[in-house]
């Protein structure tokens, strides 16, 4: 992993770049297209899009500052609601609900219950960020200076806790309130993200690339393999086709982290997926707006040359939008507050409280 001039690690900015703009194509996809659960493009996003997302973040856990006592404990929850529940409430209720007259948004007693129509992401991993800091500060409490035990005790306690809260969440008030359904599934993403990130920090330098660029390469071949077997989108809600859709898109997420983080930083093609990258979570909550400027009267079939044309049209224009928007708003530090959860942070900073949000 790479830093940039700002301190902030390069490999994972480039790995958030390219999630986001696989969001934003699948987005434009089934927008502009019928039939895109036949598509192979398509079949590849979906099973990667989010479960990368979620694997970065909890690889990124990494870089909060210990949580030691009752206080880091407090100014860490304060964080990351600032983080993720903030841009929740402000582009729900406030810029879809009251400003873009979306009534949908307007309906707590719906959207708690249905969060996938929504920003449901960011609920999920507020959620995960806060079962594992407070499963972190209970370990660190438990045993000191014994890092291994300490993580095992981690992960223990992590879906200990998160178990509960679902089972209460389920039997009080159903696995659709606030995500929970959705939690659960991609909770082992985030936590093998987290589990990453602690065998990185044990193992030198050498072992580390090898160890990577043979999973990926052992991960590229069974994702290929599974894909080609079966079409994911078409799997029901049953354990066990839900434990393989989590293996494929396990599988395809290791072996895009172990190429794209060998990748440098510091020339000019990966600096424009790094840019992207630390504006992931402006081009996530926007985008929405701004899908499909200029959607054709005739809905093409994917995979056509129409199709592609009108994709590739309108994945261009949706993007030149949405960042020219992120460089007006990021001259206003209050709006980048207000809607992003976002703080100017000085030099030092920005190498110590980095986080795992799509920013």
């Amino acid at each position: 992993m790479s830093e940039n001039k700002q301190g902030r690690d390069g490999s994972i900015d480039l790995l958030r770049g390219f999630a986001i703009l696989i969001v934003v194509l699948g987005h434009t996809i089934t927008g502009l297209t019928s039939g895109s659960e036949n598509s192979a493009v398509y079949r590849v996003i979906w099973s990667l899009q989010m479960p990368l997302f979620f694997l970065i973040s909890g690889y990124c856990f990494r870089f909060s500052r210990p949580i030691a006592s009752g206080r880091d404990l407090g100014a860490y929850i304060v964080k990351r609601s600032a983080a993720y529940l903030l841009p929740w409430c402000v582009w729900t209720f406030l810029i879809r609900g009251i400003i873009f007259g979306q009534s949908y948004f307007l309906d707590p007693g719906d959207i708690f219950f249905h969060m996938d129509k929504g920003y449901w992401f960011l609920a999920s991993l507020w959620t995960l960020s806060l079962f594992l800091g407070v499963s972190s500060f209970l370990s660190a409490k438990m045993i000191r200076n014994k890092r291994s035990v300490s993580a095992l005790l981690v992960t223990a306690l992590f879906y200990a806790l998160l178990a509960g809260l679902l089972v209460l969440t389920g039997r009080f008030a159903g696995m659709g309130f606030f995500g929970a359904r959705l939690t659960l599934y991609y909770a082992p993403f985030y936590f093998a993200g987290y589990l990453y990130s602690f065998a990185g920090s044990i193992l030198s330098t050498d072992s580390k690339k090898k160890i990577t660029d043979i999973a990926a390469a052992l991960c590229a071949v069974v994702y290929i393999v599974l894909m080609t077997r079966f079409n994911i989108l078409k799997f029901d809600d049953s354990v066990k086709y839900a434990a393989l859709r989590m293996i494929i898109s396990l599988t395809g997420c290791i072996a895009v982290c172990g190429t794209l983080g060998r990748i440098r930083t510091d020339n000019r093609g990966a600096s424009v997926l790094t840019y992207t990258g630390r504006h992931s979570l402006e081009i996530y909550l926007m985008h929405y707006l701004l899908l499909s400027p200029l959607k054709p009267e005739t809905v093409p079939k994917a995979g056509t040359l129409k199709a592609l044309g009108s994709v590739s049209l309108n994945y261009i224009l949706t993007l030149g939008i949405t960042f020219g928007i992120i460089l007006l708003l990021s001259q206003n530090t209050i709006l980048q507050f207000i809607l992003f959860g976002k703080k100017k942070k000085n030099a030092s900073e920005s190498i110590d409280r980095r986080d795992g949000s799509v920013q």
